[in-house]
């Protein structure tokens, strides 16, 4: 799990545990004391299971690939959980690589986990396990992009990050479940979760500001316990979010049949890449994502992703 020392992901990585039999855990923050107050947390749930705790900064992606290969040892994956965050209210900032690390962490370097990752989940489908991917952002919010600044060199702002990295997102779950017909790729907008994120790492009149609207929002928001068993759900759930080639491995709920299937991205039920909401159910603007697609954006998407991958591997040798 890729960002679980904190907020969603922690709790998302609680309610695993505590339902799980004897699992092996690998997750990943920057943050050393928070890590092994998480490992503590998890062999108090469950002290069958094995917990790796890894201090790394994953919008640096030769980091991404050093904590890929710790994992490969292991041999099969069941669930890839992304859900890193890196936020700041200005504009670009550069990592040593030349990526925006906002823009990394929530796009180029999850997209590399998913890339480096997938023959582990690949070995894992072949057995018929549960093999899946969730990227946890702002599934729902695709919108047109700047195709003659792709990665933002010039036009950083929230506003165009989001739209970027959410629509990159659909395209290539889309092209990952195409090439991977037996895993399952989602795209979730978690809901507002009442966390730390937006005030983390962040000046004192910033954090005063995100708490007090906490406050006021609170009676409308997700509490951490409710968002990570509704995580736990979408990680496991069989039939209504299988991978492309049909396979249901997962917890099925009763009365669950073949129409309670999700529509995919590109509009086809049951195809492998879906964007999801906080509650289970389908969002995304389709009707965006088409006309993009049939104009070719997805195949080169592709490509700069790949592209980006490569110039920040270069970057300072």
């Amino acid at each position: 799990m890729i960002g679980a020392t904190s907020g969603i992901g922690r709790a998302a990585l609680k309610q695993f545990t505590r339902y799980t039999l004897s699992p092996t855990v690998y997750f990943v923050g920057r943050n050393a004391s928070a890590g092994k107050e998480v490992e503590e947390e998890l062999k108090e749930i469950n002290g069958q299971g094995r917990y790796v705790f890894v201090k790394e900064d994953v919008s640096l992606i030769r980091r991404v690939d050093v904590v890929c290969e710790m994992v490969k040892g292991e041999g099969r994956l069941n669930v890839l959980w992304l859900s890193a965050g890196f936020f700041n209210w200005g504009g670009r900032e550069e990592s040593p690589e030349g990526l925006d690390r906002k823009f990394s962490v929530n796009y180029y370097s999850r997209m590399r986990f998913i890339h480096n990752l997938l023959p582990l989940l690949t070995a894992a489908s072949s057995l018929n396990q549960l093999s899946r991917v969730l990227t946890i952002l702002s599934a729902g919010r695709e919108r047109h992009v700047l195709e003659a600044d792709m990665d933002l060199k010039h036009h950083m702002s929230i506003h165009n990050c989001e739209s970027h990295v959410t629509t990159f997102t659909a395209f290539m779950l889309e092209e990952f479940a195409a090439r991977n017909p037996g895993v399952s790729f989602l795209h979730v907008f978690p809901g507002v979760v009442h966390t730390n994120f937006l005030s983390r790492d962040q000046p004192w009149i910033t954090r005063m500001g995100a708490n007090l609207l906490w406050n006021i929002a609170t009676p409308w928001l997700l509490g951490e316990r409710e968002s990570g068993e509704r995580n736990l759900y979408l990680m496991t759930v069989g039939g209504r979010l299988p991978p492309r080639n049909g396979s249901g491995v997962g917890v099925h709920l009763e009365g669950e049949g073949d129409e309670e299937k999700l529509r995919g991205t590109d509009g086809v039920v049951g195809s492998g890449a879906y964007l999801v909401n906080w509650d289970g159910e389908r969002t995304g603007r389709y009707d965006v994502l088409e006309e993009l697609r049939s104009g070719g954006l997805r195949e080169r998407v592709c490509a700069h992703t790949e592209e980006m991958w490569g110039a920040a591997l270069g970057a300072g040798t």
